[in-house]
């Protein structure tokens, strides 16, 4: 049975541009969030049944990039 889990720490950056415009483009916002930015590789846990691989402490998705884009009305 594993006794330990080793740790799982990951950089994430958030990007922020407020559109610095009037009229149609006030209020208007950019942003950028990389979760994951080195793509790590959580640990591996292994339990009792052959069947209960898994990983632990949190997300396993690797890299990910989120765009948005807001105005307000």
């Amino acid at each position: 049975v594993q006794t330990h889990v080793g740790s799982f720490n990951t950089v994430d950056l958030f990007f922020k541009y407020d559109v610095p415009a009037g009229g149609l483009f006030k209020d208007l916002s950019f942003t950028l969030n990389i979760d994951n930015v080195f793509n790590e590789n959580p640990p591996l846990l292994r339990r009792n049944n052959p069947n209960e691989f898994g990983f632990a402490n949190g997300f396993t998705l690797g890299r990910l990039f989120n765009f948005g884009i807001s105005k307000k009305f």
